[in-house]
């Protein structure tokens, strides 16, 4: 964190001296470098901030990559203080542009930062719609981490909505990708909501299995 401090007050100079040179571009990159620092900060307060001064500050007709990435993270700085409606609108705004451009790995980090949204907002089948969207980009990119991620926020979704087959299926297939990335932690989190499931139904040695397994 103390790294992460330090390098504020040089971007602060560097702003300061590229705003002298009057050259947008150069001021928009450090803006959104100054977003990117707050952000790692937990000061989503002062990130939103200075997102929102370099989307003003970028060219819309030659930054739109860069436009679309300060969007997704304005969308998840508002999503982590809670303002889910201001979050929808930043990954709406990405996500229009991440198509215009076919950057399908934009998009999809747009479509699940709208179909978390929705979720945290009660809204389930809105929810769904938005991560099945984003579950066939993760497929056609091939991410494994993304379609693991994918996966398990659909496996919330339909656990909402008592789909609780459709939910350990997702949770399996989650299971699956996290196993082969040797990423424990994401396995040990599918095991545990497996359980919860099998709980649900009633099916206590199933629960129990997961619940050791994890």
């Amino acid at each position: 964190m103390r790294i992460i401090r330090d390098q504020l007050p040089a971007l602060r100079q560097s702003l300061r001296l590229r705003e002298a040179t009057g050259k947008p571009a150069l001021i928009a990159a450090t803006l959104n470098n100054m977003g990117n620092t707050y952000y790692q900060q937990q000061n989503y307060v002062a990130a939103i901030e200075s997102y929102q001064k370099a989307v003003a500050t970028f060219n819309p007709a030659d930054d739109k990559p860069a436009i679309a990435a300060a969007l997704n993270n304005m969308g998840s700085a508002h999503y982590l203080q809670g303002n889910y409606g201001a979050a929808r609108e930043a990954y709406q705004k990405s996500l229009t542009m991440t198509e215009q451009l076919q950057d399908r790995a934009g998009q999809s980090t747009s479509l699940m930062g709208i179909g978390l949204a929705y979720y945290a907002q009660g809204n389930y089948p809105l929810a769904l719609e938005h991560l099945q969207k984003n579950l066939a980009l993760s497929e056609a990119l091939n991410d494994k981490n993304r379609l693991a991620e994918t996966l398990h926020a659909l496996g919330l979704a339909h656990a909402r909505q008592q789909n609780y087959d459709l939910a350990l299926t997702s949770y399996g297939r989650s299971l699956k990708l996290y196993e082969e990335m040797s990423n424990r932690p994401g396995a040990a989190v599918m095991l545990s909501l497996m359980g919860g499931i099998y709980y649900a139904q009633g099916n206590y040695d199933r629960a129990l299995e997961r619940y050791q397994q994890a």
